[in-house]
């Protein structure tokens, strides 16, 4: 794994597990829920560090534990996008 920030650099299920301090199935959880965006590649699944940069970002804070959890909080980021979204455009007018 690189020491500095790369964004072509790419990680297996297992390096994320490592990174995150959880299991492989959590990991293929997210990426079920749609919260962790993977590629499925010829020999498995990677995650490029962007991603796994994105969802760190997007979901601090939020309880991703299991997969009601996870879908919950993938709502309530949509939600709250949503809303940003609004208000800037009501700036715009």
């Amino acid at each position: 794994m690189p020491e500095t920030y790369c964004p072509l650099y790419t990680y297996t299920l297992e390096e994320v597990a490592a990174l995150m301090h959880c299991s492989r199935q959590r990991v293929s959880m997210w990426m079920e829920a749609g919260i962790l965006a993977g590629i499925k590649t010829g020999k498995g699944t990677v995650i490029t560090s962007t991603a796994l940069l994105r969802f760190q970002e997007t979901y601090e804070g939020y309880d991703v534990s299991n997969l009601v959890r996870a879908l919950d909080a993938k709502k309530k980021v949509e939600k709250e996008n949503e809303q940003k979204g609004n208000k800037a455009a009501e700036r715009t007018h």
